[in-house]
């Protein structure tokens, strides 16, 4: 038996059992099985009430219809009004508020945050006000690599924003304005302000999970070669860097 077959009998079989009852119902008959059997009494008319029972029958007293005051419907219909108007408009902004928060605070926490730079030692990379997406998931596999613009809490600074060079169990060492990995020196293909040549000498060895970085503008920013400053933890840092997003005109990955 092919499909259509099979729905055709079983809508067959559903019409044969509806019929069924109603015919059912037709010989039966709501009244006859609820309607109250008439007592007959043979000294009195059809229909008519013994004396007895004719006094106790009371008497069918009018009933008095609530009728509402038009002004209270109208205050009862603004009510409503009010009510539906709150449901509709009101609830579900604060609704996509709440989620808004919630999802910025979900962000901002684990994923995404919004720095703003302060200060120009990271001239000309980023300027002071500009407002950056830091990424806080960047380093959670490695750490940091040379060159990265990470930022950092410091306890004396606060967050700070710098570019990385050291890495941990590297040897840095700065000479007349010349950075030296290891004995080698650095070559640096990014624009960046040189040292003062006759600025103090560096020389750090970093441990494990440190870190030596330096802003772009060296002339006048405060990094790791001030001991107020001094190497970075690897505890220390926020996040990665990612994305100019302020000026919107300047808009560009870092």
């Amino acid at each position: 038996m092919s499909k259509e077959d099979e729905i055709r009998e079983s809508l067959e079989l559903c019409e044969d059992i509806y019929v069924y009852y109603e015919k059912k119902e037709e010989e039966t008959g709501f009244d006859s099985q609820y309607k109250k059997k008439e007592t007959v009494y043979p000294d009195r008319k059809p229909g008519q009430l013994s004396g007895s029972e004719s006094d106790s029958v009371p008497e069918e007293q009018p009933k008095l219809k609530n009728h509402k005051n038009v002004g209270d419907e109208e205050e009862e219909g603004e009510a409503q009004e009010k009510r539906n108007f709150y449901r509709r408009e009101i609830l579900p902004v604060l609704l996509c508020i709440a989620i808004a928060f919630a999802g910025a605070k979900l962000v901002s926490s684990f994923l995404i945050q919004i720095t703003v730079v302060q200060g120009d030692s990271m001239e000309a990379t980023v300027s002071d006000g500009d407002k950056l997406f830091v990424g806080k998931l960047a380093y959670k596999i490695h750490g940091p690599k040379r060159f990265d613009v990470i930022v950092f809490q410091n306890k004396r600074e606060g967050n700070l924003i710098k570019r990385v060079i050291g890495l941990p169990g590297e040897k840095v060492q700065i000479a007349d304005g010349i950075i030296s990995i290891n004995g080698i020196v650095l070559s640096e293909d990014y624009g960046f302000e040189p040292m003062n040549p006759d600025a103090e000498p560096v020389d750090m060895e970093l441990g494990e999970g440190e870190y030596f970085v330096l802003g772009d503008n060296r002339t006048v920013s405060l990094d790791s070669r001030n001991m107020a400053i001094g190497a970075v933890k690897e505890s220390e840092i926020i996040g990665k860097a990612l994305i100019r997003i302020y000026p919107f005109k300047e808009i560009r990955i870092i």
